[in-house]
Formats: C-alpha cells, sequence, structure tokens
C-alpha cells in the first residue's frame, strides 16, 4: 500500500489556513514525512535526509578495524 514509505517524501502545502491540519493529515497517513510551505521546500535542515538519504552516508563509508 505505502511501497515508498520508507523514502523521504516532501509536501509543499499552498493552501488556505484552515485547511492545513486536514491536508497535513491526509498527506502523512499517505507516508508524506515533511510538510512544509512552498518558500521552504528546497531548505535542508543540518542532518535531515533529503530524497530518502542522509547527505553524509553518500560521501564516507564505516570501516572497522
Amino acid at each position: 500500500m505505502h511501497r515508498n514509505k520508507g523514502y523521504l517524501q516532501t509536501v509543499a502545502l499552498l493552501c488556505a489556513t484552515n485547511e492545513i491540519a486536514e491536508l497535513s493529515e491526509l498527506f502523512l497517513k499517505a507516508g508524506a514525512t515533511r510538510i512544509t510551505t512552498v518558500k521552504d521546500m528546497s531548505r535542508m535542515l543540518c542532518g535531515e535526509a533529503h530524497d530518502g538519504e542522509y547527505p553524509l552516508r553518500r560521501h564516507s563509508r564505516i570501516v572497522e578495524f
């Protein structure tokens, strides 16, 4: 049912203020993991995943001695 649930899915809401709660609930149930405004759609927080992966993991590897 939620085959992409394991991946970050960002939703930007552009709606009336009284619709935010209802729409957010629907998107969260559908698997969205981040709900934001349109102007903050590309903003990232330190350590936050983007497009289903953490940027630091792409450029590093774990080794064991």
